[in-house]
């Protein structure tokens, strides 16, 4: 499961969804940065996705009647000056593991599809935002999974 979003002469935003067993499922988001500009692209290290708990938007529904949301942790961003930069067609990567950010997950796949919506903006020190992307990845029900 992927989705891949550009714009022209900008920033790629690739992301999918892995799932880890040990001792029961773990869903981990594997985002990923790509420059297209044909200057470097400097941002605050805790505007990364990955890093931020509030630099990436992430809603998760289950595919009920009602379209249920599940209840995700709030957490306090504590953002310090590091920064970052992303040199023309280079790239940046890092996983957000989805039990952190919604820890009734598991427990809604057992019974339904979940459906992850996400929209990210990439924030530059110097320069206007760039253009707003977005999607939704599909987390199949654990049950049908395991047959």
């Amino acid at each position: 499961m992927d989705a891949q979003y550009q714009e022209q002469n900008n920033i790629d935003v690739t992301i999918d969804i892995e799932e880890k067993r040990s001792d029961g499922p773990e869903y981990i988001l594997n985002v990923a940065l790509t420059n297209r500009l044909p200057e470097p692209l400097t941002t605050f290290h805790y505007s990364l996705p990955w890093v931020g708990w509030d630099s990436i938007l992430l809603i998760a529904v289950e595919t009920d009647a009602i379209g249920t949301i599940i209840d995700k942790n709030l957490m306090i961003d504590d953002p310090g000056p590091a920064r970052t930069t992303i040199q023309p067609g280079g790239s940046l990567s890092g996983n957000i593991p989805l039990s952190g950010r919604f820890p009734n997950l598991n427990e809604a796949l057992k019974e339904h599809d979940v459906i992850l919506f996400w929209s990210y903006q990439f924030l530059p020190i110097d320069a206007h935002p760039l253009k707003r992307v977005g999607g939704y990845l599909l987390i199949p029900q654990s049950s049908k999974q395991d047959m």
